[in-house]
């Protein structure tokens, strides 16, 4: 599994970043290096912009555009240095949430994203892409769970993430290979497990 990486999708509220560290736990402790990262973020620039996308009140290409900024700083310095050491790379979003989020959410073209996309990550694609699904009332719930105060996209309607969720459901089926759906209504151990199950 050297110099393999993994992204985990997802709507708000569907579980992808618990489940990145605990598949990260696992693979640590069956030996070996992890990088575990996020997107945005990962590295100061990225995190910086970060901010400003989940804060925010910016224009649908704005923010396109400052996700491509954030992920060619987190690739460059993050995602590639890692793979090249031989490290597994495990990381909570990437290029497909710019095709769910902007394209099938927002509008914009889903061709001249995935240019975008190709640019920023140098042509780069994950191996493994394990979309965590859960539809967007049960995503509702769960965020009202949380008790904190809601960033600019947890505050979208239920209309803009069936949108997302249907971007990331056709992503599967153009890529069916790459792009996995897990059934993220489950408890977080059945998760864990069907996704232990497509990697080991």
């Amino acid at each position: 599994m050297e110099n393999t990486f993994i992204t985990l999708e997802g709507i708000e509220g569907a579980g992808k970043s618990t489940q990145a560290k605990l598949l990260t736990e696992v693979l640590k402790q069956k030996g070996f290096k992890v990088t575990l990262t996020r997107e945005p973020g990962g590295i100061e620039t990225a995190e910086a912009i970060r901010t400003i996308l989940l804060h925010k009140d910016i224009e649908p290409i704005s923010e396109l555009l400052l996700y491509e900024g954030a992920r060619a700083e987190h690739f460059c310095k993050i995602i590639k240095p890692a793979l090249a050491s031989g490290n597994v790379v495990i990381c909570d979003r990437f290029a497909d949430a710019s095709v769910a989020y902007q394209g099938y959410g927002r509008g914009l073209d889903v061709k001249m994203i995935e240019e975008l996309n190709r640019i920023a990550t140098f042509g780069t694609v994950p191996d493994l892409t394990f979309v965590v699904d859960i539809p967007a009332e049960m995503a509702f719930e769960r965020l009202k769970q949380r008790g904190h105060e809601p960033d600019r996209f947890e505050r979208l309607d239920a209309n803009f993430f069936e949108r997302v969720r249907k971007g990331y459901l056709d992503l599967s089926i153009k890529y069916p290979k790459r792009v996995l759906i897990i059934d993220g209504t489950k408890s977080i151990e059945q998760v864990h497990k069907a996704i232990l199950e497509k990697i080991l």
